[in-house]
């Protein structure tokens, strides 16, 4: 039998994110966002918020969302639980560009 005493504990450590709860923060962060950064004067027509891509490398989880909201803007959300952190960034787009399966462009705008 092992003495008390001779017992390394594990240091206290919060429990990692899942994905479900990682979801719901990324889009309460995104809808949070959108609704600080809206004119004071104006009301935020009601949208919906689209998981656009989601991925868990290690400890961590990346999200690309997007809006209904036609502001050509994709948020990114990463989760770092080692470190107990989410990491929110804002991308507009600048272009939207459509190719067939040979690269020959189709189609292309500037938003």
């Amino acid at each position: 039998m092992v003495e008390s005493s001779k017992i390394v504990k594990p240091r206290d450590r919060k429990k990692a994110m899942g994905g479900y709860e990682f979801t719901r923060k990324a889009k309460l962060l995104v809808a949070r966002y959108i609704y600080d950064a809206a004119d004071k004067n104006k009301d935020v027509p009601l949208f919906d918020i689209y998981m656009l891509s989601y991925s868990r490398v290690n400890d961590a989880h990346i999200m690309v969302l997007s809006t209904s909201l036609s502001e050509n803007i994709v948020y990114v959300v990463t989760y770092d639980s080692n470190k107990n952190e989410l990491i929110f960034d804002v991308y507009p787009k600048k272009e939207y560009i459509v190719y067939d399966e040979d690269l020959s462009l189709l189609r292309g705008e500037i938003c």
